[in-house]
């Protein structure tokens, strides 16, 4: 369900109402007060051309979700595409920053001006803002726990995340086409 109230009576340079003379209620079962990823999409985009306003709780959720999927996709070596999922775990959970920015972002972590040109406009084509946003990874506080690496082989190593570059080291052995991994402690279980 979907409610219009109007609250002002401007036109556009066409003559057409604005956005800003409505304030606008929208209502869908699967939505809680402080969720809306499981609203129908298709019901307050497309058919009521709406989009709501999201949480810093949710555009840091996207900032982290979004990076993640452009360093998967990027055409970057194995050694950086793994310094930069670390810095990504820096930037949202270990930096002091109180506000998240694709821009600073890329200039802080992203190697060459074409990576983070091309960083940029991947975000912008996820509809990210162009603005820094408040920082607050509640959503994805357990993502941020724990990281996880595998390897080509499907063999993984899961770590804490707060201490994974204390814990082991990874160094890639290209010539013979492995890793070489060096984890502080012994084998405690093995099942």
């Amino acid at each position: 369900m979907g409610i219009f109230i109007e609250i002002g009576n401007a036109e556009n340079s066409v003559g057409e109402r604005v956005g800003t003379d409505f304030k606008i209620y929208v209502y869908d079962h699967n939505m809680t007060r402080n969720e809306t990823q499981h609203a129908a999409y298709y019901f307050y985009r497309d058919f009521l051309g709406c989009n709501y306003s999201p949480t810093d709780k949710k555009l840091t959720a996207d900032f982290y979700y979004e990076t993640k999927n452009f360093i998967k996709i990027a055409d970057i070596e194995d050694e950086e595409r793994n310094e930069l999922n670390t810095a990504l775990f820096t930037y949202i959970k270990v930096s002091q920053e109180q506000v998240i920015h694709t821009e600073s972002f890329a200039d802080e972590f992203l190697p060459t001006n074409e990576l983070k040109q091309e960083y940029i406009d991947y975000m912008e084509s996820k509809s990210f803002p162009t603005h820094a946003a408040g920082k607050d990874y509640t959503y994805i506080k357990n993502k941020l726990r724990q990281r996880k690496v595998t390897f080509s082989n499907r063999v993984k190593i899961i770590a804490p995340a707060d201490d994974f570059n204390d814990l082991l080291t990874m160094q890639p052995d290209r010539d013979n086409d492995q890793t070489i991994v060096t984890i502080r402690g012994h084998i405690e279980n093995n099942d």
